[in-house]
C-alpha cells in the first residue's frame, strides 16, 4: 500500500474513531498541522515548484514524495472544519495562516508545467 493512501488512511482512522475523545486535544493536532505546513513548503517549493532539486530519497523500500505526506494533512483539516470541529480554532490569525499556506500549495508545480493534463485534470492523474 502506498504511503499517500496509508497516511491519508491512518488520520481519518484516527479522527473518525475517535473523535470524541480527541475534541479536547483538536487544537493542538490542529496547530500541528499547520506547523507542518508552514515548515513543509521551502522544501516543497525548492524539490516541487521550481524544481531546483530532487526530493530526499526515503530510509524504506517506497519513495515517499512530499506531496504524499502534505495532502493526508490537507484532507485532515477538510474532515475537521467539514464536521464542525474546528470553529473555535479557526479564528483570525489561524484561518488567516491556514489560507495562506492553501495559496501557496496551490501553485503550479514543474511537473504541471510539463504536463497541464495533470493540473487542469487531478483526478486524470491521482496516484
Amino acid at each position: 500500500m502506498d504511503t499517500f493512501r496509508t497516511s491519508r488512511q491512518a488520520l481519518d482512522v484516527i479522527h473518525t474513531s475517535f473523535a470524541r475523545a480527541m475534541t479536547a486535544y483538536m487544537p493542538h493536532y490542529l496547530n500541528a498541522a499547520l506547523h507542518h505546513l508552514q515548515v513543509t513548503h521551502d522544501a516543497y517549493n525548492h524539490c516541487c515548484i521550481t524544481a531546483d532539486v530532487t526530493s530526499p530519497g526515503s530510509s524504506e523500500d517506497e519513495a515517499v514524495e512530499l506531496p504524499q505526506l502534505i495532502c493526508p494533512i490537507f484532507d485532515f483539516f477538510s474532515s475537521v472544519i467539514r464536521g464542525g470541529k474546528a470553529k473555535g480554532w479557526l479564528s483570525t490569525p489561524n484561518l488567516a495562516a491556514l489560507l495562506e499556506q492553501i495559496f501557496q500549495y496551490s501553485q503550479m508545480t514543474a511537473e504541471d508545467v510539463c504536463n497541464p493534463v495533470s493540473a487542469y485534470f487531478p483526478i486524470l492523474t491521482y496516484p
